[in-house]
């Protein structure tokens, strides 16, 4: 498999899980957003810095760490995939937590 085809594989699967969360987070951060921020402009900002986060975080751990190197043996397919997700999942998992982190010190 060649790079371009791994590079191909990582951003789709990040896409993928990213565009998942925030359609399952967007909703319920608003919510609470409303109710921490009293200007709407603050409730936009956060909104849209959060979806940049959760795309960006995931794609960037998924191509740092989720890729093999050159020096390796092509990977097959499914060791890829499975390492891309894995990369993803941990990016997703330390953007939610700060992000989480954050907004629990908020709405105390």
């Amino acid at each position: 498999m060649s790079m371009l085809q791994s590079l191909g594989v990582a951003l789709f699967v990040s896409l993928v899980v990213s565009s998942g969360l925030v359609v399952a987070l967007t909703p319920p951060l608003r919510g609470l957003l409303r109710q921490i921020c009293p200007a709407g402009a603050a409730e936009n900002f956060w909104t849209r810095f959060t979806v940049v986060m959760l795309f960006v975080a995931p794609m960037l751990v998924a191509l740092l760490f989720g890729l093999p190197n050159r020096a390796s043996l092509d990977p097959d397919m499914g060791q890829l995939v499975k390492q891309v997700i894995s990369a993803t999942l941990f990016g997703a998992f330390a953007t939610l937590a700060g992000i989480g982190w954050k907004l629990a010190s908020l709405s105390k």
